[in-house]
C-alpha cells in the first residue's frame, strides 16, 4: 500500500476528452504538479458512494480550493463512461473523475480488492483518500472495512489538512 512520502504512481488510464472520445491519460500528470486529494468510492452509484463520500467534497470544493487544494479527484475501477455518468448525476463538476477500468491504478496503490461475491462486480479498490503535493503523498487513509466511511471523508481530510502549513482554512 502507498505510503506518505511515496511518488503517486503514473500509470495510464482512459479518460473521456472533450469530445466525449477515450483517450489515454496518465495519473502523474493528473496529480503530479499542486496539492490534491484523490479519493476512491468502490462502487459509484452505491448508496454511500452516492449519498455520503462524493457529495461531501462536491460540497466543500469551494473551500478546499481556497484553502490551497490544486485539484479533488475521484477514481474507481470503473469505465470512463460510468465515471462520466456518476459524475454527472451528482453535479460533482469541480471533482475529476478518474477512470480506472483495468484497475491498474489501484493495484499500483496497493490498493485493490476483490467486489461482494454474487454482485457481478470483480476487483474493486479500496474505500481511501491521499493527499499529494507535487505528486508525493502527504497523507493516506484507508477505510478498515467496505462499507465504512470515516477517515476518507472530506470532512476528516479537511481536519487533517489544518495541521499542515500550507492549507489555509476559511
Amino acid at each position: 500500500m502507498i505510503q506518505v512520502g511515496e511518488q503517486i504512481p503514473d500509470v495510464e488510464v482512459i479518460m473521456l476528452g472533450p469530445d466525449g472520445s477515450p483517450m489515454p491519460v496518465r495519473t502523474g500528470s493528473l496529480l503530479g504538479a499542486g496539492r490534491n486529494i484523490l479519493f476512491s468510492t468502490p462502487v459509484p452509484f452505491s448508496r454511500g458512494c452516492s449519498q455520503v463520500h462524493l457529495p461531501g467534497y462536491v460540497e466543500n470544493a469551494q473551500k478546499l480550493a481556497g484553502g490551497g487544494v490544486s485539484r479533488i479527484a475521484c477514481t474507481a475501477v470503473r469505465d470512463p463512461w460510468v465515471m462520466d455518468a456518476f459524475n454527472k448525476a451528482h453535479g460533482s463538476a469541480e471533482v475529476m473523475m478518474i477512470p480506472d477500468g483495468e484497475g491498474d491504478f489501484a493495484r499500483a496503490l496497493g490498493m485493490e480488492m476483490p467486489g461482494e461475491p454474487g454482485f457481478g462486480i470483480g476487483m474493486i479498490s479500496q474505500r481511501y483518500a491521499l493527499v499529494t503535493e507535487g505528486g508525493i503523498v502527504t497523507s493516506v487513509s484507508v477505510e478498515d472495512e467496505p462499507g465504512i466511511m470515516q477517515t476518507s471523508l472530506c470532512e476528516a481530510v479537511m481536519g487533517r489538512l489544518q495541521d499542515t502549513s500550507w492549507w489555509k482554512p476559511i
